[in-house]
């Protein structure tokens, strides 16, 4: 079986962490496949060309560097800055398509890139150099809020993992920002898509008058008449058809109609996407619950 390419898996670079059981320690946003899609260098030959070409402002700075084992490093460090976003960090590696590309363009043999950053004051400098040159500056702590808060609004358009993630990391790179930690981005866009949620029922809510919030915590006090709450009752809905369980279905629908919520409420501020998305969550803890929009 041939060796694996240099820098091809996901734990090279970072995406997913050498420790045991780090999947299960905590809620993921993204599932393995779209990590690589997200976050691993592209090697195939039209995104090689595309996101790995030189330009002759490129050859001039990396020319300047002295012998050809540092001229490839740090056409490796502007070919990661720029695509996926990251640069080239310490404890991953570079792709052997991309690196024979690189070589190619610079006229010198991709072994000698083996022997590049023995000292990794080397890396540090060129990494430096390279993120000066292209404009970027580093993710910090401090930037951590702002990530969150650009993936909340990400989040306001898409549920999806995925289109979060690219989202944000889009919007940081357009802010000439070097991408942090794949994790860091993971842990942002939960983050942030938490919030959204958040916002959106935060806006449902606010349209609700007292005596409809009343009503609705009234749901989850126990009821004597009913020997459980009323959400309980709701929940408990009979599924084989007949008459008698279609009467009670019919009495669960008029309860639901009697708490007087307008459907229509909050479509004007929030948008479809995260009315449905509180739906689908509700639907997981209340399977057999009346859709709000179908309350008329």
């Amino acid at each position: 079986m041939p060796a694996p390419l240099r820098g091809s898996s996901l734990t090279d670079w970072g995406v997913i962490p050498t420790q045991a059981g780090y999947n299960m320690a905590r809620r993921n946003l993204l599932t393995r496949e779209e990590r690589e899609r997200l976050f691993l260098p592209r090697t195939d030959h039209f995104s090689i060309i595309r996101n790995y070409t030189l330009t002759v402002e490129d050859l001039d700075i990396i020319g300047k560097r002295r012998g050809p084992v540092n001229r490839l490093g740090i056409a490796a460090h502007l070919a990661l800055l720029r695509h996926p976003g990251f640069g080239l960090r310490t404890n991953s590696d570079i792709p052997d398509a991309i690196l024979n590309y690189l070589s190619a363009q610079l006229g010198v043999a991709p072994g000698t890139y083996g022997a590049y950053g023995q000292r990794p004051q080397t890396r540090t400098d060129h990494s430096s150099i390279a993120a000066d040159y292209l404009g970027l500056r580093p993710f910090t702590r401090a930037d951590v809020a702002h990530a969150i808060e650009l993936a909340a609004r990400a989040a306001m358009r898409s549920d999806r993992g995925e289109t979060i993630a690219r989202s944000l990391m889009d919007n940081l790179k357009a802010e000439r920002f070097i991408l942090p930690l794949p994790d860091t981005l993971e842990r942002a866009g939960l983050a942030g898509r938490a919030r959204a949620r958040k916002r959106a029922a935060s806006e449902i809510v606010a349209e609700l008058g007292g005596s409809t919030l009343e009503l609705l915590d009234a749901l989850l006090i126990n009821d004597p008449a009913l020997g459980m709450t009323p959400l309980a009752w709701l929940r408990d809905m009979p599924g084989s058809p007949s008459t008698k369980n279609m009467n009670a279905l019919l009495k669960r629908l008029r309860f639901i109609r009697d708490l007087g919520i307008e459907p229509a409420i909050s479509l004007e501020t929030v948008m479809d996407l995260r009315i449905d998305k509180i739906e689908t969550v509700r639907h997981e803890h209340l399977p057999q619950a009346v859709p709000v929009r179908c309350v008329r």
